[in-house]
């Protein structure tokens, strides 16, 4: 079983979900099949995934410049650090 890794930042967490469910309800003939299914799969969604992303950080940031500072400190994930 895995544990959580305390030395993990916030920002790497986000990836396990989506790879869970990758992996759920497989059977893999040998331990070198699992990074092979992964990695085909993200190759699959990256180009999809990075443009999502970007698109939401460009609407993120608008809004922040818009609002000002008082946004920006209550609301927006985007444009505060990570590690406070």
């Amino acid at each position: 079983m895995l544990l959580p890794q305390p030395d993990l930042a916030p920002s790497v967490l986000h990836l396990f979900r989506p790879l869970n469910e990758i992996l759920r309800g497989r059977r893999f003939f040998s331990d070198m099949d699992v990074p092979d299914a992964v990695q085909k799969r993200l190759q699959d969604q990256l180009k999809i995934y990075y443009q999502k992303g970007i698109r939401k950080l460009v609407a993120c940031w608008t809004k922040c410049f818009t609002h000002g500072m008082d946004h920006i400190e209550k609301y927006c994930i985007c444009c505060t650090p990570i590690f406070v």
